[in-house]
């Protein structure tokens, strides 16, 4: 199914959600930001440093926050039943929740031994001081306990689905109270869907699905005696042995390698998100939680309530992009342009690697050895730096160096060491998010830390335009050297391209294989280099580099053209007809997103063939196929995928 057909299919659900209703029971609270700057003022009084606040947030958390989210989603009816207190915080959440729709007569108020639940959280800069909480030590008394329980189950048939939000330890899940939601949850008279979303004590509501963080879920594994030794058991293993456990269906979210579930016979998965700019995950669940209720109000099935409840998650995350924040046009957006994180468990833990036997072939998806026909691809695309050509070897050095100064400024010799530490960390976090992408992004996302960092004054900010060729000017002194020193005879082609590249490009252009090369370097540059070189006549689909367009990457607009030749020309293709060569994220995860297959090169560009392990990780999750250090193990993949 295309991803335009699911686009339409979570439309469809939105505009079907109005008729939706549900029941949210948890804990209500209030969180309340504040964002301040350090000065040098200090307090007349005590003396003490006094910082500056320059912003103050106030909004619903918790129980509350799914509500107002469930809201956003376009749910028909949502009410909550919570407690909070007679005070001041309570008042303002009683009236932000009704300004977003949200039904509060359920919503019941305790005089007594209750303060509404308000959690107080400063930051200086990005960093997060110590939290100032309220309501911590709150009791249900019995009266409460009661009267909630009986507005849950007089109201109970008016919903398609209940959800059941923990947030605090302290809050309405004492044990009287737990034994009777769940005596309701379990007779379940009306066929309701039941959700759970709780801190502790989950086997209490065995009847509801249950979702959970990866953490929580080894907790709870251990506690109910499901395992023993935590290390030895995968995600993957957890949520199925819960899942037998309770004999309903159990979702575990990941944080940025997305969620799985399993309903005890079949094991689902949503892929993360690859995202560049740095997110904010505080609440991120409550959202997974609320884009869960989106599926279940319309009958949805256990793939759509996983992928609805990551797509949540995943705008809800991304404030920058999404400052409107969590709607269904949002999801739908985010499902159309995502970028994802494939196979992260195999990523990140190398003994997992499987290699064809006696290579250094690391085959990462098998499916394609039974399907191909033994015929060269109709279609190649291959990268240029890192996977053809050596010339720009160490160029993420160069731009880590040049950032670092972009970034500090004139401050840049006067800097504590690890204040410069600091600075280093963010660009290499920076430049190992966006490598492959075009040079322009990487410095709209440096001008970024600029301002962040805040040792430039914004006035002397340049452009990201201007910074790119500073750096760029860089590499280009590099590669006047080595141009100089291969036209003189002291380098030769094999020297400055990753071992057997050209014999391989020959090779495919005489088995009939249409050849594009597609870079994230300026068009001009790149073009300058082939012919320099003699193999630019080969690339006969066309070369393509950066022409400075943020919003038109070449590696997007060759994947673009190709999959538009198909349409128009009706090519009957498997799925090994169309390759793509990188060694770099971009290419793959647009390969992957057009159904092309994909050939990562965990190249060594300094001694040009052999293993640079740092490149694996990045490229198993950009959804590598196939993982290759250099060209001379094409004979045994070739044979391996039916090419020869």
């Amino acid at each position: 199914m295309s991803t335009a057909t699911r686009a339409m299919q979570i439309e469809h659900l939105s505009k079907s959600a109005a008729l939706g209703s549900i029941a949210i029971i948890g804990d209500i609270c209030l969180d309340i930001i504040y964002r301040s700057k350090e000065s040098t003022e200090k307090s007349a009084e005590t003396k003490l440093p006094v910082n500056h606040v320059f912003q103050m947030t106030a909004t619903p958390g918790g129980a509350a926050q799914v509500a107002v989210i469930c809201k956003k989603l376009g749910i028909g009816k949502v009410d909550l039943f919570g407690i909070l207190g007679d005070d001041f915080a309570g008042r303002e959440l009683l009236r932000s929740l009704k300004d977003a729709g949200v039904g509060t007569s359920h919503t019941l108020i305790q005089k007594t031994q209750w303060k509404t639940q308000v959690y107080h959280k400063w930051y200086i800069g990005n960093s997060e001081n110590t939290r100032h909480d309220i309501g911590w030590d709150n009791k249900l008394s019995e009266e409460t306990c009661t009267a909630l329980l009986h507005s849950i189950e007089a109201n109970l048939e008016t919903y398609d689905c209940v959800l059941i939000n923990q947030q605090v330890l302290s809050g309405i899940h004492n044990r009287n109270f737990v034994e009777g939601l769940s005596r309701i949850a379990t007779q379940n008279k009306a066929g309701i869907h039941w959700l759970s979303d709780l801190r502790v004590d989950e086997d209490f509501f065995p009847s509801t699905v249950h979702k959970m963080n990866y953490s929580e879920a080894v907790a709870i594994a251990t506690k109910l005696g499901l395992m023993y030794q935590s290390n030895e058991y995968t995600s993957t293993d957890i949520c199925l042995l819960l899942a037998d456990y309770w004999k309903k269906l159990v979702i575990i979210t990941l944080g940025q390698d997305g969620a799985i579930a399993s309903d005890g016979k079949d094991l689902f998965v949503e892929q993360g998100f690859h995202i560049i700019k740095e997110v904010d995950s505080v609440g991120a669940g409550d959202a997974f939680f609320a884009g869960m209720a989106l599926a279940y109000c319309q009958q949805g099935s256990n793939t759509e309530v996983l992928r609805l409840g990551n797509l949540a998650s995943g705008v809800f995350v991304q404030k920058d992009r999404y400052p409107s924040g969590v709607s269904v046009e949002n999801m739908i957006d985010l499902y159309r342009e995502a970028d994802y994180r494939y196979n992260p468990q195999l990523a990140k833990d190398s003994r997992l690697a499987q290699y064809l036997s006696d290579t250094e072939i690391e085959i990462i998806d098998e499916s394609y050895q039974k399907s191909r026909k033994q015929t060269y691809p109709r279609v190649a695309i291959f990268d240029l730096d890192g996977t053809v050509s050596t010339l720009r070897e160490g160029w993420d050095a160069i731009m880590k160096n040049s950032m670092i100064a972009f970034i500090a400024g004139d401050a840049y010799k006067t800097l504590s060491f690890n204040e410069l530490e600091r600075i280093k960390e963010k660009v290499l976090q920076l430049i190992e998010k966006t490598t492959g992408v075009q040079t322009i992004i990487q410095m709209v996302e440096m001008c970024y830390l600029i301002e962040e960092f805040g040792y430039v004054d914004k006035s002397n900010i340049l452009t990201p335009h201007e910074y790119k060729e500073l750096y760029a000017e860089q590499i280009r002194k590099l590669v006047r050297r080595k141009v100089s020193r291969f036209q003189s005879g002291q380098l030769s082609i094999e020297d400055l391209t990753i071992k057997n590249a050209v014999p391989f490009l020959k090779h495919l252009r005489s088995m009939g294989t249409m050849l594009y090369l597609a870079s994230g370097t300026d068009q001009d540059d790149v073009k300058e280099e082939l012919k320099a070189f003699g193999y630019d006549s080969l690339f006969n689909g066309g070369i393509y580099g950066s022409v400075g367009d943020t919003k038109n990457d070449p590696k997007r607009l060759v994947m673009q053209i190709i999959s538009d030749r198909i349409e128009k020309e009706n090519y009957d293709l498997h799925r090994g007809d169309c390759v793509v060569f990188g060694d770099g994220p971009v290419e793959l995860r647009e390969g992957r997103k057009h159904g092309f297959m994909t050939i990562g090169l965990v190249s060594d560009e300094k001694q040009r063939f052999g293993l640079n392990i740092k490149k694996r990780e990045r490229l198993i999750l950009a959804g590598a196929d196939f993982l290759i250090p250099d060209y001379s193990w094409i004979p045994q993949l070739s044979r391996y995928i039916g090419w020869e």
